[in-house]
């Protein structure tokens, strides 16, 4: 970050305890404080430069973004974690861990071309989230249709989300809810750069405590209430 102000401030007292600034050359003149009001100015301007800073980082991290998001992703750009080439059997779990054989990254070529998230390397088990619309039984001719599909309840969307009118939950489904266990995992770098460079390349991911993979939706970013892949 450069400082475009030229110049500087001399800061000095004199025979009165008084603090004194003197203006740069371009200025004439100086300024003179009590102590205590010199120390409030000082705790005002570091503040009020902090604040400053904070919406120049923001501003520039808009920009890293919007800039990566105009080049499309190159999703055929793949790699193991390990940068060899993508195997067939990589999903094989191993029951000792619960974990893939290897998991798929981007290539470090297409992550370098910038991200739409942040890097974010840990994220915290939720568990399943629940309707965001109000639910209500099953007609009997709804039963009679999905009489072997377990569903207990309709949640009706509303106008707005048409042409669909709503989703099926079953008993168990709801049981669920919110039923993650609560642990935050970490991934490595590679994998997490992969989730800034595309939010939406992986649809599920692990939970290092439970030992197994569950859909996105069931995670936030440590931290945040944010659901990764959002």
């Amino acid at each position: 970050m450069t400082d475009k102000i030229e110049g500087y401030l001399e800061v000095g007292h004199n025979e009165k305890n008084e603090i004194i600034i003197n203006l740069p050359q371009d200025m004439t003149g100086h300024i003179v404080f009590s102590p205590n009001q010199a120390r409030h100015l000082a705790q005002s301007l570091n503040s009020r430069a902090a604040e400053v800073e904070r919406l120049i980082r923001e501003q520039e991290n808009y920009n890293r973004r919007k800039a990566a998001e105009a080049i499309p992703v190159d999703r055929s750009a793949q790699t193991m974690t390990d940068g060899s080439p993508v195997t067939p059997d990589h999903r094989e779990i191993n029951p000792a861990t619960g974990m893939q054989k290897g998991y798929v990254i981007l290539s470090a070529e297409e992550r370098a071309k910038g991200f739409v998230r942040p890097v974010r390397r840990s994220y915290r088990h939720i568990g399943a989230q629940g309707p965001k619309y109000p639910l209500r039984d099953l007609t009997d001719e709804e039963k009679s249709q999905y009489v072997n599909s377990g569903y207990a309840k309709l949640e009706v969307y509303p106008e707005n989300e048409s042409p669909m009118t709503g989703r099926f939950w079953s008993q168990q489904e709801l049981d669920n809810i919110g039923k993650g266990c609560g642990i935050v995992t970490t991934m490595g770098v590679a994998l997490s750069e992969t989730w800034a460079r595309d939010n939406k390349f992986y649809s599920g991911t692990f939970c290092a405590n439970c030992r197994r993979h569950y859909p996105v939706e069931e995670f936030v970013w440590w931290g945040t209430d944010e659901t990764l892949g959002s």
